[in-house]
């Protein structure tokens, strides 16, 4: 059985050009306090909004993920365009994007969006890449409406 809806969260990052953003610190070579440190600036500079405040939980999954699994999804990022990747299903589908993502634009959102059937985008103010880290309660609420069935967001 196949998918009947999708919910993509800060998705159009995948590989579109991205926006300037602050210089992302090298971190392997570093330790302890150190390593935090770069770690932390990086998720600042690149997940979430500048002036977003960091819940502990939200740099652990950052942490785990950039130092365990970080290279593992890039070659099939770079190998295939999410937009070819979802060419094959016609369901709806929803892209929520940060409008203040540091890792695409509103019109790689939109273009996105453009390229299928049954297509929504939903911006999500105030916030960067991350938009489940930034605004849980939106975010769980949007998710909750779209796979009861309702459309939200705007048709693309």
């Amino acid at each position: 059985e196949s998918a009947r809806r999708l919910a993509l969260l800060g998705s159009a990052g995948s590989a579109t050009p991205q926006l300037p953003s602050p210089e992302l610190v090298r971190w392997r070579h570093l330790e302890g306090e150190d390593q935090e440190g770069a770690l932390r600036h990086n998720l600042i500079a690149r997940m979430l909004h500048a002036n977003a405040r960091v819940e502990p939980i939200v740099y652990e999954a950052y942490a785990l993920a950039t130092t365990i699994c970080r290279y593992h999804s890039r070659g099939e990022v770079q190998r295939r365009r999410l937009k070819d990747i979802l060419a094959d299903f016609h369901g709806p589908a929803l892209f929520m994007w940060g409008e203040l993502d540091a890792t695409a634009s509103p019109e790689d959102t939109h273009y996105l969006a453009s390229t299928g059937p049954n297509r929504y985008v939903k911006v999500i103010r105030g916030v960067g890449h991350w938009i489940q880290a930034e605004a849980p309660d939106e975010i769980n609420a949007e998710l909750l409406r779209w796979f009861s069935g309702e459309a939200i967001g705007t048709a693309a």
